[in-house]
């Protein structure tokens, strides 16, 4: 998937290396949707939901668990964003992530203000999912919750009915932050 990304202006990805151990100590990947790709997402989206509603497959509130919990969280996502970006260009970050060796050291910080930046520079709102672990600094640098997806993990993890082991809610975020400045003219 990478490969496909690498080269493709409207993907951003960057690294945070230690300059100690020279180890990937964080990452972060941006999406910026182009209008062809926006448009083309909203009609698949469009022709998916009426198959489903021919097929009689169950809406958000009367899910049948599927399969595997990914898929389930990204169905979910997935509807979230068509409903708050139907038609808009928006920048989605994708992915972020810390090692724990280097959490606490302003990596995590310097990633979400450099894709903040981004979004600022093209006046794009910036759109993304975080877990319980990320949210803290979402919403430290101006992303607010605009939806959530609690999961309970023993519905998910075999054997985890019958006793606690650990298993217990799991909360997405939804988050949106609202560009700081104007695109440009």
């Amino acid at each position: 998937m990478l490969e496909g990304q690498v080269g493709d202006p409207s993907w951003t990805h960057i690294k945070a290396i230690d300059k100690k151990t020279g180890e990937l100590a964080a990452w972060a990947s941006w999406n910026t949707l182009t209008d062809a790709e926006i448009r083309e997402r909203d009609e698949k989206a469009v022709a998916k939901k009426s198959v489903d509603v021919e097929k009689g497959e169950l809406g958000k509130g009367e899910f049948d668990f599927p399969p595997g919990l990914p898929m389930f969280v990204q169905a979910d996502t997935d509807s979230w964003l068509e409903r708050w970006t139907r038609g808009q260009r928006h920048v989605q970050c994708k992915a972020l992530f810390t090692d724990p060796l280097f959490q606490g050291q302003g990596m995590g910080n310097a990633l979400v203000e450099h894709g903040n930046r981004l979004a600022d520079a093209a006046g794009l709102p910036i759109f993304l999912q975080a877990s319980p672990y990320g949210y803290p600094i979402y919403e430290k640098h101006g992303f607010e919750t605009v939806q959530c997806l609690d999961v309970d993990l023993r519905e998910w993890a075999k054997g985890a009915r019958s006793g606690d082991k650990g298993f217990g809610n799991y909360r997405f975020r939804y988050m949106v932050r609202l560009p700081r400045t104007l695109p440009a003219s």
